[in-house]
């Protein structure tokens, strides 16, 4: 009967509370004053309790299990911890309608980020840290009008303004490293990957102040290298231990002096704080307290295509076009400089190779190739050797089309110019006096001298004889290397003072073992060497001047806001030294302009 009676009780009260939401459609439990905007009210005040949500096992933030389906609005209590991309831990979840989104980590409100930023955060590495981030394997994007602007993946890499990254390359070397590794540069990549699409530019630095740098690079290794840059789609780059700047591509590097007295590249070395360059500017200054420039070539082997090489080349042009130097044109090259090199040398008309090394190259004068042939010489030549580099040849103090000359001064300190005699073979002369005894004297010849003398009987020795008084007259007889003897006429027997010329062949120059270094006995008017034309190339000038671009950034006062951020960081601190620049000049010290700028850089 007890139980018959609960029954209807029960009856009783589900069919008042149903009668009751569907007239009123607020229901409460605890209170008999419902909140009208509220379905549902429970008012603990009285009898303390809490609402117990159903509590489950959930599989994964992606798996609606246990329940049917993903259901938006669902929500309950999980007991379960999985692991993976889309594991799940105890706590409170509801359904978006497509996954199971966690309300909160703990009971502490502090898990939420706020718009208006945060406060107590903790952060480090590993348990108890706080970041905005992921914990999983999916990447954190940033945007703004939906728009991804920066991708920050899992594996540490950052993408501004693009998909993926450039060839998967480490953007953030410190991704995952404490902060002692971090501290001692045990981490390899890069720090910063700007990647540009079209006409844009990777990464882009603005200042304006004359102390502060766009950009700056530093290498706190010994041996480290600072930037190392790399053009023409080349890929990875090669760089100098050591070096300020390493640069690859078709050309390595490019700098432009914009002043009609500016200078393109200046460089100092030996550690000195001098920088001299030139008053009227230049492509290249280079100083130093032992050496101002150097060059160097590496193949210099007798090959085919190594003619040409040579530690340095400098052409002088009348048009600043160095594609208008034809056969016909006379605005071509007027002169030319060349160190240190090696070419083949043949004048042309089917003459034989003479690959020849040299010190230097000069020439002067309009060059049309071989129709027009400028004044030139070579200096410290080796003609036409063998491919040893060694044997061979005939070696060349100075040889060229000019005349051998000096300049001596006259009553007015005007330089007048003399000219030395010159010969069709290979010839060395001396002079002497002497004088006859009894008719006869004997003339040995510098012991010094006839060892670079080839005296036989197809080239003799020549002797030349004037008398300084009178007698019956003479002749030389006995002529050989050491010497000759001078016999006066019809067996005289004067005592006549003479002077004397010898002129003789030069003998070859031979090593240790014999083999000819130097061809020249037997050399008469041989073929010479002819011009070189050196050869060069016009690049294109693409200017990227973007002046108007460059003042919206500072009008809005962006450079400004970043050096205010800087400086509330501690992040600047720049310390400015001075370098003197010195100008170069012709003129007497007293006139020279100096030039003094200051030049800032950071220590650190």
């Amino acid at each position: 009967m007890n139980n018959f009676y609960a029954l209807w009780r029960s009856i009783f009260i589900y069919v008042f509370l149903f009668f009751s939401l569907t007239t009123f459609a607020q229901v409460g439990i605890g209170t008999t004053n419902p909140n009208g905007d509220a379905l549902l009210e429970l008012d603990a005040s009285a009898t303390p309790g809490g609402l117990l949500l159903p509590r489950v096992n959930l599989e994964a933030t992606n798996n609606a299990a246990p329940l049917s389906a993903h259901i938006p609005g669902m929500a309950v209590y999980n007991n379960a911890t999985t692991s993976g991309a889309y594991g799940v831990s105890p706590g409170y979840y509801f359904n978006d309608g497509g996954r199971w989104v966690r309300i909160a980590a703990s009971s502490d409100a502090s898990d939420d980020w706020k718009l208006t930023g945060n406060a107590g955060t903790t952060p480090g590495t590993g348990a108890g840290q706080n970041y905005l981030g992921t914990t999983d394997g999916q990447a954190l994007v940033l945007a703004t009008q939906s728009n991804q602007r920066m991708r920050l993946l899992a594996n540490g890499q950052i993408v501004v303004n693009n998909n993926v990254p450039f060839g998967g390359v480490v953007f953030n070397s410190f991704s995952g490293a404490s902060e002692d590794a971090i501290a001692g540069g045990a981490m390899n990549g890069f720090g910063v990957y700007g990647q540009a699409e079209g006409t844009g530019v990777g990464v882009y630095g603005i200042v304006d102040n004359a102390t502060a740098f766009g950009m700056q690079a530093i290498n706190l290794d010994w041996n480290g290298a600072a930037i190392l840059a790399v053009g023409a789609g080349w890929g990875g780059g090669t760089y100098i231990p050591s070096t300020g700047i390493s640069t690859n591509g078709d050309e390595g590097i490019f700098s432009w002096g914009k002043l009609l007295s500016g200078t393109g590249v200046m460089g100092t070395g030996n550690n000195s704080t001098s920088i001299i360059s030139s008053i009227n500017g230049g492509g290249v200054a280079g100083s130093g307290t032992r050496n101002g420039v150097f060059g160097y070539s590496g193949n210099g082997a007798r090959n085919n295509e190594n003619r040409g090489n040579a530690a340095g080349i400098f052409l002088l042009d009348t048009d600043n076009n160095i594609l208008n130097n034809g056969e016909s044109n006379d605005n071509g090259i007027r002169a030319t400089a060349i160190l240190a090199g090696f070419d083949n040398t043949v004048p042309g008309d089917g003459q034989p190779a003479a690959d020849s090394y040299f010190g230097g190259y000069f020439s002067g004068g309009t060059e049309r190739l071989f129709s027009t042939v400028p004044s030139y010489a070579y200096v410290g030549m080796r003609y036409g050797m063998n491919a040893n580099g060694r044997t061979g040849g005939t070696d060349y103090k100075i040889i060229g089309t000019g005349n051998v000359s000096t300049l001596i001064n006259d009553e007015h300190d005007i330089p007048r110019i003399m000219f030395a005699p010159e010969s069709p073979e290979i010839v060395f002369q001396d002079y002497g006096v002497g004088q006859l005894v009894n008719g006869q004297a004997h003339i040995s010849i510098d012991p010094i001298l006839k060892q670079s003398l080839h005296i036989d009987s197809n080239h003799p020795l020549k002797v030349f004889v004037t008398l300084e008084g009178d007698c019956n007259g003479v002749f030389v007889t006995n002529k050989s290397a050491d010497g000759f003897t001078v016999k006066e006429l019809q067996n005289g027997t004067s005592n006549v003072p003479f002077s004397w010329q010898i002129v003789a062949n030069r003998a070859d120059t031979k090593d240790r073992s014999g083999n000819v270094v130097s061809k020249h006995v037997g050399l008469r008017l041989p073929v010479g060497p002819g011009p070189i034309n050196a050869e060069a190339k016009q690049l294109e000038l693409k200017t990227v001047d973007k002046k108007e671009s460059l003042k919206k950034p500072m009008e809005s006062g962006l450079i400004n806001e970043v050096k205010r951020e800087l400086s509330s960081t501690g992040e600047v601190n720049n310390q400015s030294a001075e370098s003197n620049l010195q100008s170069n000049t012709l003129e007497e010290s007293s006139t020279s302009p100096t030039t003094e700028s200051e030049v800032s850089k950071t220590k650190e």
